[in-house]
């Protein structure tokens, strides 16, 4: 599979299952995926969307902001983001 084929899964993943962007992509890799593969998606994911590496939510939007939004609204963020990424990857 290729990365723009996780990508697209991890969406899939986000909209089956509301919650952080790095868990759907973890869970679009699967449990039986090498770690270093995992790292090294999730890295470029982070780089690419502005994810927060410990916490939820993004760098480009303020933790006070963030924790403001709905539920809806951080959902719909963070499948702008997994767009965002599928996008990014869209020639690998």
């Amino acid at each position: 599979m290729h990365l723009q084929e996780y990508c697209a899964a991890a969406i899939e993943y986000q909209l089956d299952r509301p919650g952080d962007s790095c868990g759907s992509i973890c869970g679009a890799l699967g449990a039986d995926a090498d770690d270093n593969f995992v790292d090294a998606v999730l890295n470029e994911y982070r780089r690419v969307s502005s994810a927060r590496y410990s916490d939820y939510g993004f760098y480009e939007v303020s933790r006070k902001e963030w924790l403001r939004w709905s539920a809806e609204q951080r959902q719909n963020y963070r499948l702008e983001m997994l767009y965002y990424f599928w996008m990014a990857n869209q020639n690998m």
